[in-house]
């Protein structure tokens, strides 16, 4: 399968979660982010389109760049603790993407930077899978895997 991975705010492209990807087989891009860079969504989404992506994942602040990406390109997503609301600043996001993309939502319950009840009311009119764990804001390797192998029953069912 080949994947986009987008990293948190203050996280890295080369990370335990990527490393678990390409264990498995799977081809990953994973782009180190800069969020306060204006051009880093478009450059994201450029270089997306071209690397033709199976799924798209993202943590955070890579969530929601994840889910637009998502609906420019018709690509499957998986968001963990996205950051559709309180962000620390806006990003610069083209939000004109015309497509309704598969959402699988991964949230930790205990999250108190992202507050997971006010993303579930965010996608309230929407239909998406949401998995649910007991941690806060970074996801456990555990939990990724966990979501990981619901979300390929899921895309291969």
């Amino acid at each position: 399968m080949r994947i986009v991975y987008l990293h948190g705010l203050k996280g890295k492209a080369s990370n335990s979660k990527v490393d678990f990807l390409k264990s498995r087989g799977h081809i990953v891009m994973s782009p180190q982010i800069d969020y306060l860079n204006k051009n880093s969504f478009n450059d994201i989404l450029t270089t997306s389109k071209s690397f033709i992506p199976d799924l798209i994942m993202g943590s955070s602040m890579g969530g929601f760049f994840a889910l637009e990406i998502g609906k420019h390109l018709d690509v499957p997503v998986t968001l963990f603790n996205p950051a559709l609301h309180s962000r620390p600043f806006e990003p610069n996001v083209d939000t004109s993407g015309k497509y309704k993309p598969e959402i699988y939502l991964a949230l930790g319950m205990n999250d108190y930077v992202i507050d997971p009840f006010k993303t579930i009311k965010e996608f309230s009119n929407n239909l998406v899978t949401t998995l649910k764990g007991n941690h806060r804001h970074r996801t456990p390797i555990e939990f990724f895997t966990k979501v990981f192998q619901n979300v390929r029953f899921f895309l291969y069912a």
